[in-house]
């Protein structure tokens, strides 16, 4: 659940899912981020009223009220700039709230483990500076995400932590908002008298502070409750309500998120037609804002409406279509209940080999969780048996140390015998702890090893040495896209460990190809690899070495459609884009290290792969410029690039070098 309000720069949007075949707990994803606004006059460093602060509250704002929502990736890469502006003039203040703006953005994206390490740098910042609001920001946006990650008593614990901090605080903007949360986690406990108590609270305090996109959102929450308790028409006009305060607040989500729960309100009714025209124009506004998880839930909604119509095919299509985007969005709750919905089409179809394909991942998303908090408990066992050693042999040298200074000097043969025993058990000590340091290195070698395989060699060495690593602008750098056409479709005709495998094989080509040509692996997102050239190294040449290992990504790729074709089975075709510009390149993370790439030149390249032919290479025309002297091109007419306008694109020729 989304929460929030113009005043605090919020917003409020609850996920609904397979609402008639599934318990509460399944149908409520909380995803709260309340950022709360600049005190005006206040400056973390000392100096109310600088220059500085007056700077960096406009930066936020505008990331704010302008990106935030409707372009993540840019509201990331802004965000950074804030963080870097506020570290330099020591505004405290306003560092945590860019950890929080990125954290966000980040869960805008389904990147929920990168989203929580920058709210838990939030957290920490404001802890040690004395910022409740910030702190309770934090608190509440961690809650979010672990319950997303269906955690709620962890959920739980934040929220309420938020709570009490802001019960102190003089300034409590985004209490309505922790307290609707708190609601929502009762509501998916199935205890409705204390989630109507929470959202009626936090209703009224919204009220009272004119805060109408949180009446929107309370709204939205207690209409949830009163369709499961089986009053439709009280949650009906719930929902056109709060669909009315955001249309006028000009909030395509929480339109979105209105017209969606209307749906399920005919859902329910039996009233498939205004069903579907529901979820399909709210389909329409969370695509349009790409609101991933929003649009995953949508597609589950309106795979359900069919199941009800008896309508297979199309009943299967749509689920499998938010199946596999919850997979790719981390929704592991969403993902589950799409493979059980999967599954027993399957079975009734007579497909058993599908069936237990889906009835597989159904079970691995639910040992998923468990299985992560098994190797947490693990992990702190692990700390705390070390811990425990260690004060051991502390307690051990301080009792010797007693023993000495209390022996008498009468008594100098039997210390001396005494000492030769100390001086032996500290040899035995010594020698344990030799062994311990070797292992140790070992261990530190194989981290190491494996940082080097996260990140670039150049910054993982500069994050070993330092403890963190220098964000960087590059002037010019060369971004490529590739993917697989029709690998969503082809999905369902594969066993997981086969898909996986076949994926493997393709990256682990590219891999090689593109360390042989000096291009950095950035990541991979489903069937897409990206990839850039010039970087974290800056170097000349470098959209040759892209488009030279594109070629042979290409080669690569139709040789072995060539092979699987003549076995009969499966072959998938590859789309290239390449574009060359500016960007901003760094690592996100506090736990688990990504490097990543920012800005407008990630997105055009992301342009030119998405409007590619099969088999083909799509060069922007800053980037033919640099290779066709070469490279053997070709004029390959316009695209309509959304937000971009008017492009102009190459084809490489299958010869490759000129």
């Amino acid at each position: 659940m989304f929460r929030g309000s113009t005043s605090t720069a919020s917003f409020h949007l609850l996920c609904s899912g397979l609402l008639l075949a599934l318990p509460v707990t399944a149908l409520i994803s909380l995803c709260l981020f309340a950022l709360a606004t600049p005190v005006r006059g206040q400056d973390p460093a000392g100096f109310p009223g600088s220059l500085a602060v007056e700077r960096a509250m406009a930066m936020n704002d505008r990331i704010r009220d302008q990106y935030l929502y409707q372009q993540p990736d840019s509201a990331i890469l802004l965000a950074r700039e804030l963080l870097s502006f506020a570290k330099e003039h020591q505004l405290r203040e306003m560092q945590a709230k860019a950890y929080n703006l990125m954290g966000v953005a980040l869960y805008q994206q389904g990147l929920f483990a990168e989203a929580l390490g920058n709210h838990e740098e939030a957290l920490t910042i404001s802890r040690s500076s004395g910022l409740l609001l910030q702190e309770a920001t934090a608190l509440n946006n961690m809650g979010s995400i672990f319950q997303d990650q269906d955690d709620p008593v962890r959920a739980l614990d934040c929220f309420s932590s938020s709570a009490a901090l802001l019960e102190k605080s003089e300034d409590k903007r985004i209490y309505p908002a922790v307290l609707a949360n708190i609601g929502i986690i009762y509501s998916g406990t199935r205890d409705y008298l204390r989630a109507i108590e929470y959202f009626t609270r936090s209703l009224e305090a919204d009220r009272a502070e004119g805060n109408d996109i949180g009446v929107a959102s309370s709204l939205n929450d207690l209409g949830l409750i009163w369709l499961e308790l089986g009053d439709a028409q009280k949650a009906l006009s719930m929902f056109e309500e709060a669909r009315k305060i955001h249309d006028r607040n000009k909030s395509d989500k929480g339109t979105a998120h209105s017209i969606n729960n209307a749906g399920l309100v005919f859902l329910k009714q039996g009233d498939y037609a205004r069903a579907l025209s529901h979820f399909r124009n709210a389909l329409s506004l969370r695509q349009k804002i790409d609101y991933r998880q929003g649009v995953a839930n949508t597609l589950a909604d309106i795979g359900k409406t069919f199941r009800s119509m008896e309508q297979t095919d199309s009943a299967m299509h749509y689920l499998h279509a938010a199946h596999d985007l919850a997979l790719r969005t981390g929704l592991i709750s969403l993902a589950g209940e799409t493979s059980q919905a999967l599954y027993m089409f399957y079975k009734n179809l007579g497909k058993p080999g599908k069936a237990l394909e889906m009835l597989e991942i159904h079970r691995q998303m639910q040992d998923s969780l468990s299985q992560q908090k098994i190797e947490e408990k693990l992990a702190q066992q692990k700390f705390q048996a070390e811990y425990d050693r260690r004060e051991a042999l502390f307690e051990a040298e301080v009792a010797r140390q007693k023993l000495e200074s209390e022996l008498s000097a009468s008594k100098r043969s039997q210390q001396l015998k005494l000492s030769l025993a100390i001086l032996t058990g500290l040899l035995l000590v010594t020698g344990i702890l030799i062994v311990q340091r070797n292992r140790i290195a070992k261990e530190k070698k194989k981290s190491d090893e494996l940082l080097c395989n996260i990140l670039p060699e150049q910054t993982a060495a500069e994050l070993k040495a330092a403890g963190t690593a220098e964000t960087k602008s590059y002037a010019s750098a060369t971004v490529l896209f590739a993917d697989f056409k029709d690998f969503t479709t082809h999905t369902p005709k594969f066993t997981p460990n086969a898909l996986v495998a076949r994926l493997n094989d393709y990256f682990s080509a590219f891999d090689e190809i593109v360390g042989r040509h000096g291009v950095e692996k950035i990541k991979t997102i489903g069937d897409a690899y990206m990839a850039a050239g010039g970087l974290p190294q800056e170097r000349p040449g470098h959209a040759c070495d892209v488009v030279a290992a594109a070629c042979e990504m290409l080669n690569c790729v139709q040789k072995k459609k060539q092979e699987l074709e003549a076995r009969g089975e499966i072959a998938f075709e590859l789309r290239i884009g390449i574009h060359t510009g500016p960007l901003i390149a760094g690592i996100v993370g506090t736990r688990k290290f990504q490097y990543d790439i920012w800005g407008e030149t990630v997105n055009i390249a992301s342009r030119m792969q998405s409007h590619g032919t099969p088999g083909k290479i799509n060069l922007s025309d800053t980037t033919y410029v640099l290779v066709k002297n070469a490279f053997s091109c070709s004029y390959a007419g316009e695209i309509e690039a959304k937000g971009l306008g008017r492009m102009r694109l190459y084809h490489v020729g299958k010869e490759g070098k000129t």
